[in-house]
């Protein structure tokens, strides 16, 4: 497709035009550096540099630029016997550590068990413990006097109140 969206449409070689071809490669004399592109469809006419290339390419030595460095290290030291292929049950996850899971998740449906985010939530909370008859709420340890630190550490949260038993709850 070009570039407006239109198929290219290969040119149909001819016979007469095959021969014709051949007839002008056997009168030039540089017809053997042209090649032919069958991807863009046209002929190529090679280099020096692109010819030095191939020359090299059947040779068998083409120069990467990257020259291989012998290792002088310690010699590699292989097992004379074959590692075996790793076990199925390796990959699979016992049964007790199944059990184990649906233990966890029973327990955290239940409300037995806290997660993380509740936990971190009960420290949050914690944090925003505050005096309501203090003006200054933002003063650190180190800018409070010995009294206020004391009352500080001797601050308790206020008892909870018990919830309501069966005869407090029952409403006929």
């Amino acid at each position: 497709y070009n570039q407006s969206g239109k198929k290219l449409v290969r040119e149909q070689v001819d016979v007469d035009v095959l021969a014709a071809r051949k007839l002008a490669d056997l009168a030039d004399p540089e017809a053997w550096r042209k090649v032919y592109d069958e991807k863009n469809d046209r002929w190529l006419t090679l280099t020096d540099a692109e010819l030095s290339i191939v020359a090299q390419a059947r040779a068998n030595r083409l120069e990467t630029g990257n020259e291989v460095i012998a290792w002088a290290g310690e010699p590699l030291q292989t097992p004379a016997y074959p590692l075996p292929t790793e076990p199925k049950r390796r990959f699979q996850p016992s049964k007790h550590e199944a059990a184990r899971v649906i233990r966890i998740v029973r327990a955290l449906r239940k409300g037995w068990k806290a997660t993380t985010a509740s936990k971190e939530s009960e420290k949050n909370q914690m944090r925003y413990n505050y005096d309501l008859w203090v003006k200054d709420t933002a003063k650190s340890l180190e800018e409070m006097s010995k009294s206020e630190r004391a009352r500080e550490r001797m601050r308790a949260p206020a008892p909870r109140l018990a919830l309501p038993g069966h005869a407090e709850s029952y409403r006929p």
